[in-house]
């Protein structure tokens, strides 16, 4: 197979789903908002991060930006956004809030530290790979 005689319907569904994000973000202006509900659908863990570098670089430029996920891959690439210096945002310009139904409120704010790093986990929050690393290995 060519490339001349590869089909756009052969292309995976990721890239047809992410390709609007991709593009809205391209033509996105400095104080443009730009919404975005789980990007990671359809799309493997590095397609995840580097789609999440990608956004902190457009957010770099002055566009507000809303990213609704569950993707452990799409916050620890934000993470890494932080402590990479070619991207260029600062901990102080993201804001992770986990929601939830307590009595205390919907929400917790989650600090992302200048170093990358995360100090307040809420319970359940993105802790499922280490538990099910922990009955894999037997502990």
């Amino acid at each position: 197979m060519t490339p001349e005689n590869i089909n756009p319907s052969n292309v995976g569904f990721g890239y047809s789903y992410i390709l609007p994000v991709v593009v809205s973000g391209l033509v996105a202006q400095s104080g443009d908002i730009l919404i975005i509900e789980n990007p990671e659908a359809h799309l493997h863990p590095r397609a995840q991060s580097r789609l999440t570098k990608f956004l902190a670089k457009v957010a770099s430029c002055g566009v507000q930006i809303f990213i609704e996920t569950h993707s452990e891959h799409i916050l620890n690439a934000l993470r890494i956004a932080v402590i990479e210096d070619d991207i260029a945002i600062s901990n102080q310009d993201l804001s992770v809030l986990y929601f939830h139904d307590k009595e205390d409120g919907y929400f917790t704010h989650i600090p992302i530290q200048a170093d990358g790093k995360i100090n307040i986990w809420p319970e359940s929050f993105f802790d499922q790979n280490e538990k099910d690393l922990d009955i894999i290995l037997g502990f």
